[in-house]
């Protein structure tokens, strides 16, 4: 089998995740997923476990109370009544049943946050062949966009060459356009040193 990668987007309307925010949520989805999987396990092993103190129970039903029966407790046979032994069980049985019912709550709340987080990161498992063809495909489509930034600066600049030299109108306006900005700046420079002057005439 080849390896496998997670994929993880920010959500909309976010900035970029940094490589330390990544690798926080994804250790944080492989924990859930583990505990996800051992809860299953032991879910799996307590199903066993109830099946066969339900077939005790049954089985003890058709005995009177007082009858012996032997258990086997750390390997040891000991001795019990039919009575003790189905009152032990009966316990045990409840106590089986608590604990499938706080692990089907758990691996329910674990299920909802990893969808959750799936929803909202858009994570994906991804084979590493497919992460590095996207990884290119993304540096690619880069690459293609500052070309076409370049190419369309470029462009502009050769149109407005042209124009320069074929238009007079559009290198008379150019050049008035030019000239406006010049004067602009020529006004605010006076308008500078006639102030100057006049505070050097009030310090007079």
């Amino acid at each position: 089998l080849g390896s496998t990668a997670m994929t993880i987007q920010p959500p909309p309307g976010t900035k970029e995740l940094s490589e330390e925010e990544m690798q926080r949520i994804t250790k944080k989805y492989q924990n859930m997923q583990a505990r996800i999987d051992s809860c299953t396990k032991e879910l799996l092993k307590i199903n066993d476990d109830l099946l066969e103190n339900r077939l005790l129970i049954e089985n003890l039903r058709h005995d009177r109370y007082d009858d012996k029966v032997y258990v086997q407790l750390s390997g040891v046979l000991i001795q019990r009544t039919v009575a003790e032994v189905r009152a032990e069980v009966s316990e045990k049985l409840r106590n089986i049943e608590r604990q499938k019912k706080d692990l089907i709550g758990e691996k329910k709340e674990l299920q909802t946050e990893v969808e959750g987080m799936r929803g909202k990161y858009g994570m994906n498992m991804m084979s590493m062949e497919d992460v590095i063809t996207q990884k290119a495909g993304l540096e690619l489509q880069k690459e293609r966009e500052v070309m076409q930034m370049q190419y369309e600066l470029k462009l502009r600049s050769e149109q407005e060459k042209l124009l320069l030299a074929t238009d007079p109108n559009y290198r008379s306006a150019k050049q008035t356009r030019r000239g406006g900005r010049s004067r602009g700046r020529e006004g605010m420079m006076g308008d500078a040193s006639s102030l100057g002057e006049e505070d050097d005439a009030q310090d007079r």
